[in-house]
């Protein structure tokens, strides 16, 4: 659908920008190893996205795009990742009354407060799959704390720089993510 950045008319203008521009995709696939094509198209774009801006921007500018675009790839990967437990979570959601909704429009932090609260009656079934939720918790926590760069924050390369460092160095924060088994 139109819906999937790589295929509206700025996501296909984006896409061939960074194909010619090779070295982005080779940057972001060295930092990340195999785990690049495990991660959805969306997931590469924004992550490719990030850091053509970073490498672009002139250090005088703020760097919040960036941090946002890291920000998208996370979420697209930690939704990816919640998948398998929607029906369990939703039941969970349904009993909460301190959570108002569908998990589907849970923010980070909404969905980081929920995991925390419900950790243990949620960790028997995560750890089922291969998935340790504390460290789930831990990466969650570390991108939502990014959040004002969404807003009024402007962010600075040295910030921009230490949050990249968490996307494109091993482990990254995606590792949490994926199962250990």
């Amino acid at each position: 659908g139109d819906q999937c950045p790589g295929n509206s008319e700025h996501g296909k203008a984006l896409r061939e920008l960074l194909e010619r521009d090779d070295k982005t995709e080779a940057t972001v696939r060295q930092a990340l190893g195999t785990r690049f094509d495990e991660l959805a198209k969306e997931t590469q774009l924004f992550l490719m996205t990030a850091e053509h801006n970073y490498i672009q921007n002139p250090v005088e500018l703020d760097f919040s795009q960036v941090v946002v675009e890291f920000t998208k790839a996370f979420e697209v990967e930690f939704r990816r990742a919640m998948d398998p437990y929607v029906e369990i979570l939703q039941e969970l959601a349904i009993c909460d009354t301190s959570f108002k909704g569908e998990i589907s429009s849970f923010s980070l932090g909404q969905y980081l407060g929920f995991l925390r609260r419900n950790v243990r009656t949620l960790e028997p079934e995560f750890r089922k799959r291969g998935l340790n939720l504390p460290a789930i918790c831990r990466e969650v926590a570390t991108v939502n704390d990014q959040k004002l760069a969404k807003h009024t924050q402007t962010t600075s390369k040295a910030a921009a720089t230490g949050f990249r460092t968490r996307f494109l160095s091993r482990p990254s924060v995606f590792e949490a993510l994926f199962s250990a088994t």
